[in-house]
């Protein structure tokens, strides 16, 4: 990767997929022979936090929200990977969460995004959505983060449970 970024292909990379110690010796190795570093890892929600506290790996990961069923209706939380095994997800439980956003001035979908953006380590969250009205909607979940107090971030976890991050 390193010759491909000294060329000018690439600004940067990153890794997917791989198992927290692999990735660590990757960045090692890049370390010991003077060769670009990967700077993000593809990760599911929470990251591994080793990969941030130990070589500041920050995590690029996917938002909780379905990208939207129609123009017309509000995207949904959709939850996280369980495991390995794609298409299996753990529901977030979006009734619960419906007080707190209401709380908050905000919509589900937008306090589920900014709770990403709080988890330890991650530098970005990828949104997509079905339409622009739908992605200018996502986005205003950055307006959320300011009120996502300690109290309010207590509260949360409380309600997600077994899905919020260590």
């Amino acid at each position: 990767m390193s010759d491909v970024i000294d060329r000018g292909l690439a600004l940067y990379w990153g890794t997917a997929g791989g198992a927290p110690g692999d990735v660590m010796d990757a960045y090692a190795v890049a370390r010991q022979f003077n060769l670009v570093a990967p700077v993000c890892q593809w990760a599911e929600l929470p990251p591994e936090p080793r990969l941030f506290r130990q070589i500041g790996l920050g995590a690029v990961t996917w938002s909780p929200v379905a990208p939207g069923p129609t123009p017309d209706e509000e995207p949904l939380p959709h939850g996280r990977p369980t495991g390995k095994g794609a298409g299996r997800r753990q529901p977030l439980k979006v009734g619960e969460l419906q007080p707190l956003a209401q709380r908050l001035g905000c919509s589900v979908p937008q306090l589920a995004i900014a709770w990403s953006l709080r988890v330890e380590g991650v530098s970005s969250v990828l949104v997509g959505a079905a339409s622009p009205r739908l992605l200018r909607e996502q986005l205003r979940a950055l307006q959320v983060l300011p009120q996502l107090s300690p109290a309010a971030l207590q509260e949360l976890e409380t309600l997600l449970g077994e899905v919020a991050p260590p």
